[in-house]
C-alpha cells in the first residue's frame, strides 16, 4: 500500500497546538508581560535605562534566538511599583505600594471578557451580543 507523500510529510512535522493551547499561551504570555511591564508602562527610555537593572532594549527586526532564551529568562524580575509609579492609577495598579507582579487594567479587562464569554457559553447565549458585553 502506498502512502501519500503529504501524509508522510505531515507525520514528520510536530503537532500543531490546539486552539485551547494557543489561547492558554496567549493569556499566560500577556498576563506575564503585564506583570513584568506594569511598573514601567508609559516610562520613557531614559527612565527605564536609569533602573538598577534596566530592561534589554531590542533593535528593530532583532529576534530572540532559542539559545539565548534561558539567559534572558534569568534576568526577568518583577519590579515594585512604588519607586516608579507611587500613585495608583485607574489604568495601572489600584493599590498604594502594589506588590511586584500586580497586574494592570490590561489583564483585568481580559479577565472580565473571559468571564463574560464563559457566562454566555454557560447560558447558551452564543454568539454573544451587546447585552452580554454590557452585563460584563
Amino acid at each position: 500500500m502506498l502512502t501519500c507523500p503529504l501524509v508522510l510529510l505531515a507525520s514528520l512535522l510536530p503537532a500543531l497546538p490546539s486552539a485551547e493551547e494557543k489561547t492558554r499561551g496567549l493569556l499566560l504570555g500577556t498576563f506575564a508581560g503585564d506583570a513584568l511591564g506594569g511598573p514601567v508602562e508609559f516610562a520613557g527610555p531614559e527612565r527605564i535605562a536609569s533602573l538598577k537593572t534596566p530592561f534589554r532594549v531590542w533593535k528593530p527586526g532583532e529576534k530572540l534566538e532559542r539559545s539565548a532564551l534561558a539567559e534572558y529568562g534569568r534576568g526577568l524580575m518583577l519590579l515594585p511599583y512604588a519607586p516608579l509609579r507611587s500613585v495608583p492609577e485607574p489604568y495601572a495598579h489600584w493599590l498604594v505600594d502594589a506588590p511586584p507582579g500586580t497586574i494592570t487594567d490590561d489583564s483585568r479587562h481580559k479577565l472580565i471578557v473571559l468571564d463574560m464569554l464563559k457566562d454566555a457559553l454557560d447560558r447558551g447565549a452564543w454568539p454573544v451580543g451587546e447585552q452580554d458585553l454590557a452585563r460584563a
